[in-house]
């Protein structure tokens, strides 16, 4: 992908990326995103594309249609804590991106750094922890950004089950909540691969009740 011009580089991926559709299809991996309710094929296809490109060091912009960004730069610019609540969708980390070409370097919650795709940069990861929500709490009230996949596989006394077009999905509300407490702006955060090119994210804000605002937004970004 090197020999390719950095401006077609995100169109051979997607171009490479559909070719392997019918070989996601039947992959196990494939299989284990769908048990989590939200990726098409073309989202898997598309997101092992670019991780691709971006392990091997491969620069590229990917083209994103940011909906509601108005909302989150408006936070950025007051200096508020940010979080960013999405579940395991493949390309939703594609928000890190947008902040990275701000010159923010967000935090994640996850075991290792990520990448931030199309870039040589990772962002921060906490680590989950007993001491990680004390973590998540300095981030947030000190005026930083971060994510955090509040999705899980297996549901446990204290998760939230509800029903999409997908199936059966639960959440932990505990980092909603303590986002809330934090006075911090809650974004809702779904990614999808769009046919015609590029990556349409769609960002929520909050408002009084994030734990039912964000099942009725994974509900209708949810895909059957």
């Amino acid at each position: 992908m090197r020999a390719v011009p950095r401006r077609y580089r995100f169109a051979a991926a997607r171009m490479a990326a559909e070719t392997l559709r019918p070989f996601v299809r039947r992959s196990t991996l494939f299989r284990e995103h769908r048990r989590l309710g939200m990726d098409t094929d073309r989202e898997v296809a598309l997101h092992h594309a670019l991780k691709s490109m971006t392990s091997s060091g491969t620069p590229f912009d990917p083209p994103m249609t940011i909906v509601n960004v108005g909302q989150l730069d408006d936070a950025l610019a007051a200096g508020r804590g940010v979080f960013f609540a999405t579940t395991h969708m493949v390309l939703a980390p594609v928000a890190l991106r947008y902040l990275h070409d701000r010159g923010i370097i967000a935090f994640v919650v996850a075991s290792s750094p990520p990448a931030i795709i199309g870039t040589g940069a990772h962002a921060h990861d906490i680590a989950p922890s007993p001491e990680s929500l004390l973590q998540v709490r300095s981030v947030l009230r000190e005026g930083g950004a971060l994510m955090a996949m509040i999705d899980l596989a297996e549901p446990s006394p204290r998760t939230i089950e509800f029903e999409t077009a997908a199936g059966t999905l639960c959440i932990r509300d505990t980092l909603l909540r303590l986002a809330q407490r934090c006075g911090a702006a809650i974004f809702f955060v779904a990614a999808h691969a769009q046919s015609r090119g590029g990556i349409l994210v769609t960002l929520e804000m909050s408002g009084a009740d994030p734990v039912a605002e964000f099942v009725a937004f994974v509900r209708t970004h949810a895909r059957g």
